[in-house]
């Protein structure tokens, strides 16, 4: 950071809180730093590093599988494993090479709030929601944080948690993403999961990134799902809604009109392949 002066490492998160709430926007909460170091933000003078705030933890929270504010991609990976066709640790394993997971974080690859974070659909797709320590602790959606591209809801909150509500044991689930090169950012991302009940499908959630200002959900395509035995499900009519409720951005990644098409695509072919029993842990 090049305008750095201060550096401070708290010991809990209720003293990293009040060191951010003391320096205000000039301060930023310090994890990996992956993203951090790579932005440099000119406004920020001062680093609270959290890694010894004793958030480093991924477990079983009874209710929900915890993940800490301070959790590595990698650690959160592994613990993950298999959960929702594995679906989480394949999107977990995608945000980054597997040196900077071993140092990136979690929570820090929301923060960021890039638009085609990888680890975000994902979230999305089991409800996952934050529970953030400011001025009090709030549990929160995380949907409710992402405002746009780097920008989020937080202001001096930190996130103490994002907690996954155990009913993941019993999702079914894909993870997408089409880039340029396997470590790339996504030109589209996207992630499918729903719950078999008896031959139908229920608690459909359908979410996509690098396609509009964040990762959004795909309610429309999502209710065309829900409710419904997979050969009563009409994939055209799914793969248009998807397309109907994104705005997608050109780039040098890729145009609009090519994200617009693939999200629909990739969409499609990851229901397809959750009909037919074919979740393979693989990007497609």
């Amino acid at each position: 950071m090049q305008n750095l002066k201060e550096y401070l490492r708290p010991g809990s998160a209720t003293e990293a809180v009040r060191m951010k709430q003391q320096y205000g926007r000039r301060a930023v909460y310090l994890a990996g730093g992956s993203d951090l170091l790579v932005h440099r933000p000119p406004h920020v003078e001062v680093a609270v590093d959290i890694l010894h705030a004793d958030l480093g933890y991924v477990l079983d929270g009874g209710d929900d599988l915890v993940i800490g504010g301070a959790a590595l991609l990698r650690d959160a990976e592994i613990a993950v494993a298999g959960l929702t066709g594995n679906m989480l640790a394949l999107a977990f394993r995608d945000t980054a090479p597997w040196l900077i997971r071993n140092s990136a974080t979690v929570a820090g690859n929301i923060a960021n709030a890039s638009p085609a974070a990888d680890s975000v659909p994902a979230l999305l797709a089991v409800d996952a929601e934050l529970l953030v320590l400011g001025d009090r602790e709030e549990r929160v959606m995380l949907s409710d944080v992402l405002v746009g591209p780097h920008q989020t809801t937080l202001g001096d909150r930190l996130i103490r948690e994002i907690r996954i509500p155990q009913s993941v044991i019993r999702r079914r689930g894909i993870f997408k993403k089409l880039a340029r090169s396997h470590s790339d950012i996504a030109q589209v991302n996207m992630a499918v999961s729903y719950i078999d009940d008896g031959d139908l499908v229920k608690d459909v959630r359908i979410a996509v990134g690098a396609v509009a200002p964040t990762a959004v959900r795909a309610t429309g395509a999502e209710a065309l799902v829900e409710g419904h035995a997979p050969a009563d499900v009409d994939l055209d009519r799914v793969e248009k809604a998807v397309r109907d409720g994104i705005a997608p951005i050109s780039d040098w990644r890729a145009s609009a009109e090519y994200r617009s098409r693939m999200a629909g695509v990739l969409v499609r072919r990851a229901l397809q392949s959750l009909f037919a029993g074919l979740e393979t842990g693989v990007a497609g």
